[in-house]
């Protein structure tokens, strides 16, 4: 309801023809608002995107990780470890 209210408020105010802004709304203003508009919805859309579709880490794994030693590398590193 509340995107129903913001829309309509949007047509209201910039493309109501009753208000005095009528003027002001050439063609080359008007879509520079229509390209910035439909920019913001495409990246607001992959913004969501991201974040919904990425590969979840388990819980408690860290954000990053140093890289994997072998096991037996470590272990003749700790024997040789005084």
């Amino acid at each position: 309801i509340a995107h129903l209210a913001a829309m309509f408020g949007f047509v209201y105010v910039l493309l109501s023809p009753a208000t005095e802004r009528v003027d002001a709304a050439q063609p080359a203003p008007l879509l520079a608002m229509l390209a910035l508009f439909v920019t913001f919805g495409t990246l607001s859309v992959l913004f969501w995107g991201y974040f919904r579709f990425r590969r979840h880490r388990p819980v408690g794994a860290p954000a990053w990780s140093a890289p994997s030693v072998d096991s037996e590398l470590a272990r003749s590193w700790r024997a040789m470890a005084p």
